[in-house]
């Protein structure tokens, strides 16, 4: 049988923890942003913009990989954390 790339438990650990960060901080923030603001302190602010990129980042290891899944998950939630950040922008540009 064939390796494949979550063949190994432990890699199946690490890709369930890369893809579960990132998911489950945005729809923490999505939920409820304020609780999010004062558990997160510093990080807050930079949420909205580090989800995407990290999301984007994973879409590139599974390019790297030429792994389809991982390709299409994280340019998914790249491309659905992207409308958040362009309101927030548009909110910050306006005044």
């Amino acid at each position: 049988m064939p390796m494949t790339f979550a063949s190994s438990p432990i890699v199946t650990a690490g890709l369930v923890v890369l893809f579960g960060v990132p998911i489950i901080l945005f729809l923490w923030w999505a939920a409820d942003e304020d609780s999010a603001r004062r558990k997160l302190g510093w990080l807050s602010p930079y949420m909205l913009v580090i989800i995407p990129i990290y999301s984007a980042l994973i879409a590139g290891v599974g390019w790297l990989f030429q792994d389809p899944h991982t390709l299409m998950l994280g340019g998914v939630v790249a491309a659905f954390t992207l409308k958040p950040v362009y309101d927030a922008w548009r909110r910050k540009r306006r005044g």
